[in-house]
């Protein structure tokens, strides 16, 4: 094996540690429950990686760099406070998506219309909605700022702005 070849080998070997030490911190901390705590880690692109454990009824992330620092309030980040059955998968950006099942039985229709409801809110038909979300049809201003204030965000927060 030549020296690059090593060089290469260094990364995974330190994503491999790191995820065992931040996986063994994480389970050295809530020992209450040996064995039940479920974890998952993926890498963050930059040799460290993003972790995630259920305890209790709570769902916790937390980042650890390469050099094996916690980037992230100690302790973990709660994202959600009774979920169950997680997933993680890295999101090729140096970040990561967590899904889950939410258990607290609130109703989100407020907080996230359905097409219908934001057609109606907006005054346009269902379909314009569905052409908006395929990228199919480019809104107007007006429709732009009218579904940013429907669904209590700004318009760049929900629509891209393409150069091209």
């Amino acid at each position: 094996m030549d020296a690059t070849e090593e060089k290469k080998r260094w990364p995974i070997a330190l994503i491999i540690i790191a995820v065992v030490i931040a996986s063994a911190a994480i389970i050295y901390s809530y020992r209450d429950a040996p064995g039940s705590l479920p974890v998952s880690a993926v890498s963050d692109g930059s040799n460290g990686i993003i972790v995630a454990w259920q305890k209790d009824e709570g769902i916790y992330a937390q980042r650890v760099d390469s050099a094996e620092q916690i980037k992230w309030q100690q302790g973990g980040v709660l994202i959600c406070p009774s979920g169950s059955g997680f997933a993680l998968q890295a999101d090729g950006l140096g970040g990561a998506i967590i899904t889950w099942n939410d258990q607290s039985g609130i109703s989100d229709d407020h907080d996230d219309p359905t097409q219908e409801k934001l057609a109606e809110i907006v005054g346009v038909r269902r379909e314009t909605i569905i052409f908006l979300e395929k990228g199919k049809y480019n809104p107007s201003l007006k429709l732009a700022h009218g579904i940013a204030r429907a669904l209590e965000a700004g318009i760049e927060d929900i629509f891209i702005l393409d150069d091209d």
